[in-house]
């Protein structure tokens, strides 16, 4: 219990200080507004821009920016002062649960497996690409490629842009990582978050990747018509995949 409150008031202190972070952000944002060099007052859109659900500060945290008119969407990459992303905080959290499930004596550590949809789905993709301990992973609407987000003007969690990931591969190549491990990939063709092609390129340079590692049974898809759901039909490829996969011996 003590080291529980601990933990507690740890988690507390890292919440102040990124709320600092958001006030100087602030302060930033409107003294570019007003500078003249820059000229944004005439033709600018004010808002908020407001994470979605998780939101990694608080439920009424808001952030205020000034957008040009011609700029059509905006990401906000959020990162701590040791640049840590978003994205690494999630993966590190489902980690930790991976370490829970090897200390249980009931559960064999050696058949390990991650499913998620949406968010899930993406850290299911992130994390089994880090972490060799999850032998077989399937993801439900959890991610396209980066060229589409672009070119929709989709604008998604702040996890799913990490810093620098177009320059090396995007998605691709993190699924790649996954090989020669099993991964499937459950998908909605009419998913408005993630189209159906940026899907189907990211895939196709994962395949490569299982391909060299003779495993290209060992990374599947499932396409089904409709929009950004976990079906019934695609829970039960899910888990049929998985029980293919951590059978013992494979």
């Amino acid at each position: 219990m003590q080291e529980q409150q601990q933990q507690i008031q740890e988690q507390q202190q890292v919440n102040e200080q990124l709320q600092v972070q958001i006030t100087e952000l602030k302060k930033f944002v409107q003294s570019l507004s007003k500078n003249n060099e820059l000229n944004y007052n005439s033709q600018a859109t004010k808002t908020y821009l407001v994470q979605n659900t998780p939101n990694p500060f608080s439920a009424d945290t808001k952030i205020q920016y000034t957008l040009p008119e011609h700029l059509k969407s905006a990401v906000l990459i959020i990162s701590n002062t040791e640049g840590k992303t978003l994205q690494g905080k999630y993966v590190w959290d489902a980690r930790r649960a991976l370490d829970y499930l090897e200390m249980r004596p009931d559960v064999d550590a050696s058949r390990l497996g991650m499913i998620g949809h949406s968010l899930g789905g993406q850290e299911t993709l992130f994390t089994t690409a880090v972490d060799t301990r999850i032998r077989a992973a399937a993801a439900s609407c959890g991610f396209g490629s980066l060229r589409t987000l672009k070119r929709d003007h989709i604008n998604h969690n702040y996890a799913l842009f990490v810093p620098a990931l177009a320059n090396n591969g995007g998605y691709g190549a993190v699924l790649s990582l996954v090989a020669p491990r099993a991964f499937l990939v459950a998908a909605r063709t009419d998913d408005p978050i993630f189209p159906k092609d940026g899907i189907e390129e990211t895939v196709a340079a994962a395949r490569l990747a299982y391909a060299a590692n003779s495993a290209s049974e060992r990374l599947s898809t499932f396409l089904e018509p409709g929009t950004h759901s976990f079906s019934s039909a695609m829970r039960e490829a899910a888990y049929a995949w998985l029980d293919r996969w951590l059978e013992p011996g494979k």
